[in-house]
């Protein structure tokens, strides 16, 4: 049983419904969008959530058992709030959802949380997006233990890796446009491939915040593995972070990293449970 505010509890036993479901959609890139359906902006802990009435919610059921409790969510594109180019950047991503329910005529009264969880699947077309929200019990479906592999299972840089990414990071500016996957930047003094499989984050122009993967790098000129969702400029800046082919010598030569290393390149693979007496090797 949910534990609801006096001042809620109220609202909800009076005669009249003065309820508003608020959104708020924390984005990977520290972007906050708070939305509500009520008519008028609502102000809640000191967020002001803005008035769209363009989100529709799937049904919502709690249960005690153990189903995932994923949710479909469709709405309006807002040029204030979410916009298709976002969506399309992969701004919303993984971006971290909560659904309140409040009191519209007193928001100061307290909220009950409906659903939490993170945003899966989303897409957009000219008027309108589609979204999916996964809730905590989506984790149930993840493995619960790692696969055994000969390369590392850690992402460079993260608590697993513990390699600090200063010295291995660039800022650099688009000086020409090749192809739709291929950029000249400012020169690197690195080595060809040193980026190969590396980020990159755009920090100035259309794609500002947007995420990318780089392909190939040769002296200045980057091949990314997918074209950004929006045009790129001569000018536009971006930070890009060497690439790991999870290779243990790569750990070891690049990154100085070794006692860190997440694999296990010298354990028997498969084909030694075929071996018998005799045979080679």
């Amino acid at each position: 049983m949910r534990n609801i505010p006096p001042g809620l509890a109220a609202a909800l036993s009076g005669p009249l419904t003065r309820l508003a479901i608020c959104w708020r959609i924390q984005r990977a890139d520290g972007v906050l969008v708070a939305l509500t359906s009520h008519d008028r902006d609502i102000e809640i802990d000191g967020i002001r959530y803005q008035a769209s009435s363009g989100l529709d919610l799937s049904a919502m059921a709690e249960s005690a058992g153990s189903e995932i409790d994923n949710l479909e969510v469709r709405g309006a594109l807002a040029a204030r709030n979410i916009r298709a180019e976002d969506i399309r950047a992969g701004r919303f991503d993984g971006a971290r959802v909560r659904i309140l329910l409040a009191d519209w005529s007193d928001p100061a009264a307290g909220t009950i949380v409906l659903k939490e969880g993170v945003i899966g699947r989303i897409r957009s077309g000219e008027l309108a997006f589609e979204a999916e929200l996964r809730g905590p019990a989506d984790r149930l479906e993840a493995p619960i233990t790692e696969r055994l592999t000969p390369f590392c299972r850690a992402e460079l840089g993260d608590a697993r890796c513990k390699r600090g990414l200063r010295a291995f990071t660039r800022e650099v500016r688009v000086t020409a446009l090749i192809d739709p996957v291929t950029i000249e930047v400012t020169p690197l003094d690195d080595p060809d491939g040193w980026y190969d499989f590396g980020r990159l984050r755009w920090h100035l122009g259309a794609n500002t915040g947007a995420l990318g993967e780089i392909r190939r790098q040769v002296g200045g000129r980057l091949s990314l593995f997918a074209p950004p969702a929006q045009p790129v400029s001569v000018g536009d800046l971006a930070e890009i972070v060497a690439g790991c082919d999870k290779a243990r010598t790569t750990c070891r030569d690049k990154f100085d990293n070794l006692a860190n290393f997440r694999g296990e390149p010298f354990l028997p693979g498969i084909d030694r449970l075929l071996d018998y007496p005799g045979q080679p090797g």
